[in-house]
């Protein structure tokens, strides 16, 4: 299998240099992030060059290096003829240029050297952080700029080994036309040094460093926590904006570049392919983080917010400045271009509408989408089949959890974590049992015509499987409303989060939840000509386009915006209450710190992170900007049922209650299971020997084993 699979590595015998991935939507997306990246990380430069001062800070440094490393990231972006410019690149015609142009350029292996440059950069900056927390007294000889500049020449170097590998995976053929001669190599080496090598790029480009950044924030955190050990000057180090920003800063470069990075691993064994709409989406999240950075640098660190208003205000009073003197001159130049420039807007206006009207054409490639949609492959069916079966495994040991100790259903947040381990398992089994996602055409379509059609409409369109995901998100909304009113409103929390209240609740959760999937219904269609596991369709035109445009936001902001606003809001005031000693008391803190309020934030959030791309996606569908039943249509949608194998998890690492009683009930489990064995095997001893398996013979040893220690303790 192994061997066969570098077959399907590369589609055909040479990739374009413009990959089949890109479109013209892509194009614009890499276009628009590489602007933004460029024009956010020069303000970062800018902000160093007006105050070279700040460079005696280490971390300073540091930071002004991943900020020109982010810059050199969006020009290599916007030049590069995989992402931006495809075959309008200037291809090389002799072979000697030709080759070098593969290697250095179309391979993208300065670009995601780059990454990797960054990925040690804040490895750098965790060690500083470290050594200014927990050794400040060998921070001044460690961190000094001449130790500083030479790491980031080291880093330098060091990720330009880590992407030598690349150049071995590109060929190029001279037969070819120009703007085709640049190829990914199947067979570049045998099956075991690619996944050698697979495994040493994961673990050096991310495993290392993202171990050990992990490793020193949580050091830190240790000895922070203890006043004994810690000073008063480490814990506001630890506390402070700039150990704050960079754990941001380092936070997000994991996230953004970890899935790209694992994507990567499988093509080079030979398991995925590169080039691919799934392939450039991962590698869309790599350069986003670029983007990032110097937000995250303005909005966590006062010093540097500061900094910016200042050069953009200096900028912008030079830019009026100049702009007077040249109106004051040139007044009559000023009148002519006036009216023209008004006819262009005017004729842009008109573009915009033209292309609004025309892209509700592009919602359906065909006539009329299979039940098994082509997003999905034989990979994404074991894949959704896993995640159904991790769901409904883990949930389900919430609700048992629960049906051993029912006392603990008289917490209101313990009744809405059941509803919402219920809601999980219903997904898990919608999962499994519906054709767009694990069944494909082996679903039991029916023959008759209204059967069919509400087939189509209840199952195929896949309406309560999201319906079960707002409901969720509703749910999670109700727990931080219950934990607002514990740390907030302590003395109205009794009346107001009562069993009968909270019930009440839950279900008016599960009807708006069906609400707000109804406008599916109308989105789906039934061809009673087509063959049976082909009737089933997405509708194009289903409505207006203006329709389909306010639908689409009033989606988005009652399917997410309401609640995953409300909830930022309620989790922000408890956060600027308990802050207060004067307002809160001690025990309003101390809820505010606990557990429960703990898991039930991160469950939060996660949904939130899971279910918030998927839901923008089907929004831009429904205006006709986007396609369902592609390859990132059932990613994001992947991502959404991730969520209900996530929160069991959750529950059992933030909760000792949770984890105690998971482990209670899997030993129960177990020992039970050991006990009917064993007694099974006894009842059978009169029969021949001959006859009993080797398990069987086995099993009263590891009994009596058992018994033994149960003696001895």
């Amino acid at each position: 299998m192994l061997t066969n699979s570098t077959v399907t590595f590369v589609t055909n015998s040479d990739i374009s240099a413009g990959p089949p991935g890109i479109t013209i939507y892509t194009q614009v997306t890499y276009s628009l992030i590489a602007s933004v990246a460029f024009i956010g990380n020069m303000l970062v430069i800018f902000f160093f060059w007006q105050d070279p001062k700040l460079l005696k800070k280490s971390y300073n440094i540091l930071i002004l290096s991943l900020a020109i490393a982010d810059v050199l990231t969006a020009i290599c972006l916007i030049t590069n003829p995989a992402f931006v410019l495809g075959d309008a690149f200037p291809y090389a015609e002799k072979q000697l240029l030709g080759k070098i142009s593969c290697f250095v350029i179309w391979s993208r292996a300065f670009l995601f050297q780059l990454a990797y440059f960054s990925m040690y950069i804040c490895l750098a900056l965790a060690t500083e952080r470290w050594y200014a927390v927990v050794k400040p007294m060998k921070y001044q000889s460690t961190f000094n700029k001449k130790n500083t500049l030479l790491y980031i020449a080291s880093s330098w170097m060091w990720s330009l080994i880590l992407v030598s590998s690349t150049f071995f995976q590109v060929g190029y053929v001279a037969s070819n036309p120009r703007n085709r001669r640049c190829k990914w190599l199947a067979n570049w080496a045998d099956p075991l040094t690619r996944n050698i090598l697979a495994v040493i790029q994961v673990l050096l480009r991310m495993g290392l460093p993202c171990f050990t950044m992990l490793v020193l924030y949580a050091h830190m955190l240790y000895k922070t926590r203890k006043p004994s050990v810690a000073s008063a000057e480490s814990r506001a180090k630890m506390r402070g904006n700039i150990t704050r920003m960079i754990s941001a800063t380092s936070a997000m470069l994991i996230i953004f570049l970890a899935p790209s990075q694992i994507n990567f691993a499988l093509a080079t064994t030979g398991n995925s392919r590169l080039d691919t709409k799934v392939h450039h989406v991962l590698s869309l999240l790599v350069f986003i983080n670029s983007c990032v950075n110097p937000f995250i640098y303005g909005l966590s660190n006062k010093s540097y917010q500061h900094g910016f208003q200042r050069f953009l205000c200096s900028f912008c009073n030079n830019t009026t400045r100049k702009t007077y003197d040249f109106v004051g001159a040139k007044r009559t130049f000023t009148a002519l271009i006036r009216e023209p420039s008004l006819r262009f807007s005017e004729h842009c206006i008109n573009c915009n509408s033209n292309m609004l009207t025309n892209s509700t054409v592009t919602f359906v490639t065909n006539s009329d989408i299979s039940a098994g949609p082509p997003g999905i492959t034989i990979y994404t069916q074991v894949t959704y089949s896993l995640i159904a079966s991790v769901a409904f495994i883990g949930n389900m040991l919430v609700i048992f959890f629960f049906w051993q100790d029912p006392k603990l259903l008289k917490k209101s947040y313990n009744i809405l974590i059941l509803s919402l381990a219920i809601a999980d398992v219903l997904t898990a089994i919608c999962l499994i049992t519906n054709p767009a996602f694990v069944l494909g055409d082996a679903f039991p379509y029916a023959e008759k015509q209204l059967l069919g059609k509400i087939s189509c409409f209840v199952i195929w369109s896949r309406a309560f499987l999201f319906q079960l995901a707002y409901f969720s998100m509703y749910i999670c909304l109700a727990l931080a409303t219950e934990r607002w009113y514990a740390v907030v409103k302590p003395m109205k929390y009794q009346s107001t989060f009562n069993k009968k209240n909270t019930l009440l609740y839950i279900a008016s959760s599960w009807m708006w939840s069906l609400i707000l999937v109804s406008s599916t219904f109308f989105q789906v269609g039934y061809v009673a000509s087509n063959p049976r596991n082909r009737r089933c369709k997405w509708l194009a035109n289903w409505a207006d386009p203006l329709t389909r445009n306010i639908l689409a936001v009033i989606q988005v902001l009652l399917r997410m915006g309401l609640p995953c606003f409300t909830m930022l809001a309620l989790y922000a005031h408890m956060l600027y209450k308990t802050r207060k000693p004067s307002v809160a008391s001690a025990e309003s803190r101390a809820k505010m710190r606990g557990n429960i309020t703990r898991m039930i934030s991160a469950t939060s959030a996660m949904l939130i992170i899971f279910l918030a791309p998927s839901q923008i996606n089907f929004a831009l569908a429904t205006t006709g900007n986007s396609r369902l039943d592609t390859k990132v249509h059932h990613v994001l949608s992947l991502l959404v049922f991730i969520n209900s194998c996530v929160n069991p998890f959750i529950y059992g690492l933030s909760n000792k209650s949770y984890q105690h009683g998971f482990q209670r009930f899997l030993c129960s489990f177990c020992n039970n299971t050991v006990r009917n064995t064993n007694q099974l095997v006894l009842n059978r001893r009169e029969i021949p020997a001959d006859r009993i398996t080797v398990e069987e013979i086995n099993l009263p040893e590891t009994s009596s084993i058992k018994m033994t220690h149960t003696k001895t303790q």
